[in-house]
């Protein structure tokens, strides 16, 4: 959080030295401009969407799929950024680029045909030329936080290459920055254990990838579905005879896969009374982990 002394003596020592040169008009603007914001702090801090459940979001099974969770946050971050970042509309993506470095979801409960998603978008984390941003997609009758998920997002100019922020939205997105959010527990969530269980490998088609070229995060829920399905199949067990329900996912982005790569997905398993724990990393040629999947599933008869 920036915090701008802006005592009476500081006052005084401005109203003394009669003139003040451009760097200090400029900054007296930027701590004016700061202020201001200090008081509506309360409001900049978080950005709200609703948005209704309908047939379109949802799965099968009656539920909201764990792939539509990245583009619910893509649309609410664009929102954010139109409502709260001047001149958005207009030089996003003709004079700097906003890229997603790396993102996490984690899912503890489910929305239904019907339901009100409230996505609450607050800033967590600003450094010199990325920040984080953290969303969480409440059920608005019940008031539970269903799902929670993290972006961390650079400035970049339009060659793609990071640069640091203008100094006003660096202030602007310090301002916006909330006070005392709690780390998530995350011990052993991306530790493999069990033995791999499954291999399989998917070639990224132009259907996976987004306008940049590369695979959309709501696409790898879909794939990691697949793989848990395939395995299944694999020990000849009767899918169609029992549903599988997950309880809780979660899902962490490093690195992007891009038309005409292969995503190597490596499957694990691990039996917990009447529940199964699957794990998958998806690799390139190289061995290089980009993604790590997490799903807790139970099986039922149908």
């Amino acid at each position: 959080m920036l915090w701008l002394d802006y005592s009476k003596e500081t006052k005084q020592k401005t109203v003394v030295s009669g003139t003040l040169s451009g760097v200090g008009r400029k900054m007296l603007i930027i701590r004016k401009i700061a202020l201001v914001i200090g008081k509506l702090l309360p409001v900049l801090q978080r950005f709200t969407v609703e948005t209704k459940v309908t047939f379109g979001l949802t799965s099968g099974s009656g539920i909201v799929g764990h792939d539509k969770f990245a583009h619910l946050f893509g649309t609410a971050r664009e929102l954010f950024g139109i409502s709260r970042i001047p001149g958005f509309t207009k030089d996003a993506g003709q004079k700097y680029l906003l890229k997603t470095c790396d993102a996490e979801y984690y899912h503890e409960a489910d929305f239904h045909f019907g339901d009100t998603i409230k996505t609450v978008i607050d800033v967590v984390e600003v450094n010199g030329a990325s920040f984080k941003l953290r969303g969480r997609f409440i059920n608005k009758r019940t008031g539970k936080i269903c799902v929670t998920a993290f972006q961390t997002i650079a400035y970049a100019n339009m060659q793609g290459r990071p640069t640091r922020f203008p100094k006003w939205l660096k202030i602007l997105l310090e301002f916006s920055c909330s006070i005392g959010v709690d780390a998530e527990e995350r011990k052993n969530i991306n530790k493999n254990d069990g033995a791999a269980v499954f291999h399989h490998r998917v070639v990224v088609t132009s259907g996976m990838t987004n306008a940049e070229k590369n695979v959309s995060h709501d696409e790898y829920a879909k794939i990691m579905t697949q793989a848990i399905e395939l395995f299944l199949l694999s020990r000849q067990e009767d899918v169609l005879a029992r549903s599988l329900m997950v309880e809780d996912a979660y899902y962490k982005y490093h690195r992007d896969f891009y038309f005409g790569d292969i995503i190597f997905i490596e499957l694990y398993a691990e039996v917990k009374g009447g529940e199964t724990v699957f794990k998958a990393s998806f690799f390139d040629r190289t061995g290089q982990e980009h993604t790590f999947g997490r799903q807790r599933v139970k099986f039922s008869n149908n």
